[in-house]
């Protein structure tokens, strides 16, 4: 309709409900204006409550003015109710300039004035029609949609990989796979470790998790590898040999797929030297990176390659790089949570990646 939500849209809207419901979600469409929208967002929702993966829809831009307009009423109206609208700091309409803010309606309270509401003792027995025949541009605009649906019909892919979680490890003797193994966790993924070899370092167990994905035999995999110095990779076109971590790995590799046009990757706990040589010229990768204040660590602290790294991160300042830094000692599920849904998945959706790293750096001792 006029707020352009496509179908796939309501598959993604269920899957950002259900985590914060703990998976309790009613889902309830109601419609009719157009059968055909109504019905494709029921069929795509009820394969997402089902825990197939989502529809991949195109990138988004900057949402409608209006429609911005009245989410921001929503919260203000909402904001005395809902603790959980309250994180913020309110901002005073005197603490705004009018004249530049597009939604200067907002800073009012009620946010609409002179709103008349239909009571039992002011309703109308009789509510005039508006028109009295269906208009013609109405009628051509229903057209338009309905060819628009039909093509997103067309180009929705419902792929759904064999399984859903594959997993690897560098180390079979690690405390981490002792732990996963005696667990119910590693039986309920599928181990590509019986592919592998006997000798399997980093780098093969990082192309047979990124295989399982490109190749649908899992909708997700976990690599377990153990920090490392990097891993060396031979000259190429009479360049010299460099050193390369396990997200360069993972980054080269999945970039070399066709099917992959755009990667996103997500650092929890890294620093932004650990933005390596590989992608910081590459315009198809965009890095995002979380880190505590607590956390901080000095560039040649946390990388041996300290010159390289700074030289390689001011190259290039359109590089694509969100630094999200959080003044805290450590972060929290609440700041997990508010990144995510205020700055990693805006940016995500108009990013539109084929494939997503994330990668989490867990402290351990010196012999694990």
């Amino acid at each position: 309709g006029e707020m352009a939500v496509t179908p796939a849209c309501f598959a993604h809207f269920v899957n950002f409900l259900t985590p914060l419901a703990s998976g309790k979600l009613v889902l309830a469409l109601e419609g009719g204006y157009n059968l055909k929208s109504l019905s494709e967002s029921v069929a795509l929702s009820l394969r997402a409550l089902l825990g197939d993966p989502t529809p991949k829809i195109a990138p988004i831009s900057a949402p409608n003015q209006s429609v911005v307009g009245s989410v921001l009423n929503c919260i203000k109206v909402l904001r005395p109710f809902w603790r959980s609208l309250r994180y913020q700091d309110f901002l005073e309409g005197r603490d705004v300039c009018a004249d530049s803010y597009p939604f200067s309606e907002v800073l009012n309270f009620p946010p609409v004035q002179d709103v008349k509401f239909s009571t039992p003792e002011s309703r109308p027995e009789v509510f005039p029609l508006i028109q009295e025949c269906a208009a013609e541009t109405a009628i051509s605009r229903l057209e338009s949609y309905n060819s628009l649906l039909d093509d997103l019909i067309k180009n929705t892919s419902l792929l759904c990989a064999e399984h859903r979680v594959s997993i690897a490890s560098d180390n079979k003797e690690s405390a981490l796979h002792s732990y996963l193994t005696k667990s119910t966790v590693w039986s309920r993924c599928i181990s590509l470790e019986e592919h592998l070899p006997g000798s399997a370092d980093v780098s093969d167990c990082v192309k047979a998790c990124i295989d399982s994905i490109l190749s649908y035999k899992a909708q997700s995999s976990v690599c377990l590898v153990q920090s490392h110095h990097g891993h060396k990779n031979g000259p190429t076109n009479g360049e010299a040999p460099h050193q390369d971590t396990s997200i360069d790995l993972a980054v080269r590799y999945a970039a070399s797929n066709d099917q992959t046009k755009r990667i996103l990757v997500v650092q929890l706990g890294a620093s932004p030297c650990n933005q390596q040589m590989c992608c910081t010229e590459n315009s198809s990768v965009l890095y995002v990176t979380l880190e505590s204040e607590g956390n901080k660590t000095t560039d040649s602290a946390h990388c041996s390659r300290d010159t390289t790294c700074r030289e390689n991160r001011n190259a290039d300042p359109t590089s694509q790089h969100v630094h999200i830094n959080i003044k805290e000692n450590a972060i929290t599920n609440g700041d997990l949570m508010s990144v995510l849904f205020q700055v990693i998945l805006p940016v995500s959706y108009e990013f539109c990646p084929d494939f997503v790293i994330f990668t989490w750096k867990t402290p351990s001792p010196a012999n694990e």
